[in-house]
C-alpha cells in the first residue's frame, strides 16, 4: 500500500530564494539516478594530487637549478676571460717584447676585446637556453592544470554531495527546509504533489503542519514516495511544471560557477 499524505490546504510563508530550475511536465527527469549508499563511503581520489604537486615542484627545482648553473657558468666564463687577458699581458712582459707602446696597447686591447666578445656570445647562449627551458616548464604547468581542472571540479562536486548527504542523515529535518524553498518557487493553482525518496518520507511527513503554515491561505497538496528522487531532495509537481530541488541539480549550478575559477592563478 503506497504511503500518501493528503491535505486540503497548503500555506506558504517565509519565502526563501533557491536557485531551482522548473522544467516542463513532459521533461520530468524520470531517469535521475537515485543516490546510492556508496555516496556515504569514502570516494576514491579522481586524480593523484600528490603526484601533480611533486611534478610541479620538480619542474620548478629544475628551472631554478638551470638558472643557477647558467649564472655560475657566466661568472666562470667572465673570470676565464679576465685571466686570459691578464696572461696575455704577463706573457708580453715576460718575453720582453720590444714593441712600441702604442702597438703593444693596441695588440693587448684587441685580444681583450676578442675575449670579451666571445664571453658575451656564450653568456647570451646560456641565457637563451635557460629561458627556453623556463618557457617549456610553464607550458607543461599550463597543460597539467588544463588536464586536472575537470577532475578537480568533479572531485569538489563529489565531496560536496557527500557533505550534504551526511548532513541530511544527521539532521533529516533539513529536507523540510529544502521543500519549503521549492514551494516558494512553485506556480500554479491546482493540487501540488511533493515527491520524496522513501528514506526521507517519515521525517518529511512529521513536519507537514509547519511546512503548510503561510500567510496567503491554503492549497491542496499530497506527498508521494518516488525512489527516482535523490535522497535528501524533492520534486514539486505544480500541475504546470516541476520545481527540481534535488541535490544534484543544486550542485550542478555550483559546478557551473566553479568552472569560472582561474586555475592558472
Amino acid at each position: 500500500m503506497s504511503k500518501i499524505i493528503k491535505s486540503s490546504r497548503l500555506i506558504m510563508r517565509d519565502f526563501v530564494q533557491l536557485s531551482l530550475v522548473p522544467s516542463e511536465r513532459n521533461n520530468f527527469p524520470r531517469e535521475t539516478e537515485a543516490l546510492s549508499e556508496t555516496a556515504f563511503s569514502d570516494a576514491e581520489p579522481i586524480f593523484d594530487e600528490e603526484k601533480a604537486q611533486q611534478l610541479l615542484a620538480e619542474t620548478e627545482d629544475m628551472v631554478r637549478d638551470l638558472l643557477e648553473n647558467a649564472r655560475l657558468q657566466a661568472q666562470e666564463i667572465m673570470q676565464k676571460a679576465k685571466t686570459e687577458a691578464e696572461q696575455l699581458k704577463q706573457a708580453a712582459v715576460a718575453e720582453g717584447l720590444q714593441i712600441k707602446e702604442k702597438s703593444r696597447e693596441e695588440g693587448f686591447q684587441s685580444g681583450k676585446d676578442q675575449a670579451w666578445k666571445e664571453t658575451e656570445q656564450e653568456r647570451k647562449a646560456i641565457i637563451a637556453k635557460a629561458e627556453a627551458v623556463l618557457k617549456d616548464a610553464h607550458q607543461k604547468r599550463e597543460q597539467l592544470l588544463a588536464e586536472i581542472e575537470p577532475q578537480v571540479i568533479q572531485l569538489v562536486i563529489a565531496l560536496s554531495q557527500k557533505v550534504v548527504c551526511r548532513e541530511l542523515t544527521v539532521n533529516p529535518d533539513a529536507i523540510r527546509d529544502i521543500a519549503r524553498e521549492a514551494l516558494a518557487r512553485a506556480n500554479g493553482t491546482g493540487e501540488m504533489v511533493i515527491k520524496v525518496h522513501e528514506s526521507f518520507f517519515e521525517p518529511f511527513k512529521d513536519g507537514l503542519e509547519e511546512l503548510t503554515q503561510t500567510e496567503d491561505g491554503y492549497r491542496p497538496f499530497r506527498v508521494e514516495i518516488d525512489n527516482t528522487v535523490e535522497p535528501g531532495g524533492c520534486l514539486v509537481d505544480t500541475g504546470a511544471g516541476y520545481v527540481d530541488a534535488q541535490i544534484t541539480n543544486q550542485l550542478g549550478k555550483i559546478a557551473e560557477n566553479f568552472k569560472q575559477v582561474n586555475f592558472n592563478g
